[in-house]
């Protein structure tokens, strides 16, 4: 714990910025919140969001909130990660996957920053080099 801030700095955030394909945003939402309430019961999960953005209707961000870094990843190894995945490809027509260390998802999305890409994941800068290099080896060997 950060005490000044009293911000958990190990903590993994998982946000995934996804565009639903035409006519298959309804079966995408009902897809995330399925997924949402069995994910509540893994290891270290603390939060997550679906928000549905003004504008575009079909742009929808899933903002995950893991304990540690550890449990992001078993997460991230989970039968409920695969099937995510699987519906990312089946209902939307791009996404894209960030990891990032800390509480600080207004931040977030309101600054551009550079970041590494392989294959519709984002690995923030945010996150230190061994970490990035951990994100990118893990979706070589899932994609």
């Amino acid at each position: 714990m950060n005490k000044d801030f009293g911000e958990n700095t190990n903590m993994m955030t998982i946000t995934i910025t996804m565009e639903a394909r035409p006519a298959k945003r309804r079966e995408l939402l009902q897809t995330l919140h399925e997924l949402t309430d069995d994910m509540r019961r893994e290891r270290g999960f603390l939060d997550s969001r679906i928000r549905i953005h003004v504008e575009d209707q079909q742009a929808l961000t899933l903002v995950e909130e893991w304990e540690t870094q550890d449990d992001a990843h078993a997460y991230m190894q989970s039968r409920y990660f695969r099937v995510l995945k699987g519906a990312l490809k089946v209902l939307t027509s791009s996404a894209t996957i960030e990891l990032s260390h800390g509480r600080n998802i207004r931040k977030q999305h309101h600054q551009k920053e550079s970041s590494c890409t392989t294959n519709a994941l984002v690995c923030s800068r945010r996150i230190s080099f061994t970490e990035q290099r951990r994100c990118l080896e893990y979706m070589r060997e899932t994609v």
